[in-house]
């Protein structure tokens, strides 16, 4: 969220406050299904009126994350629902973390296709991306260790 509402917005349950502007990926792009899945656990708790709330205050339907990022990142909207991996490269804006219970997470998979005309180099980056290095490089752009 922008630096701005970070005193207005310091749970999920604060996304619905009046006048609160926020910006999210449009349902069709991954992260914006994703926003959807989330705001859908939530509301069993927050409750359906919470949801209603958060999506009259959402004033930007974006194509991609980035677009959210950047909204936020340009103090357009008060808050916008990315990826973590978007968020923790914030340099004007604030991250709140979901929490787990209603995070949704989304899986990456790697692997070399067995028809591959170049399967020894697809080899040699799902070793990269498994080693030590590789975890290290995507663990500094906030991903996960696999599983």
């Amino acid at each position: 969220m922008s630096k701005s509402a970070a005193g207005k917005v310091a749970r999920l349950n604060d996304l619905q406050k009046p006048g609160l502007k926020i910006s999210m990926a449009a349902e069709k792009v991954p992260v914006g299904a994703y926003t959807r899945e989330m705001l859908k656990k939530a509301s069993v708790e927050l409750g359906e009126r919470w949801r209603t709330h958060v999506t009259a205050n959402t004033v930007s339907l974006e194509s991609n994350v980035s677009a959210v990022f950047s909204r936020v990142e340009m103090d357009e909207v008060d808050a916008g629902l990315v990826y973590r991996t978007d968020a923790i490269r914030a340099k004007t804006s604030v991250m709140r973390e979901i929490p787990k219970q209603w995070n949704v997470r989304a899986f990456y998979y790697v692997a070399v296709p067995k028809d591959s005309e170049n399967a020894l180099t697809g080899q040699k980056l799902v070793k990269f991306v498994l080693d030590k290095r590789g975890q290290e490089i995507l663990a500094k752009h906030g991903f996960k260790p696999p599983k």
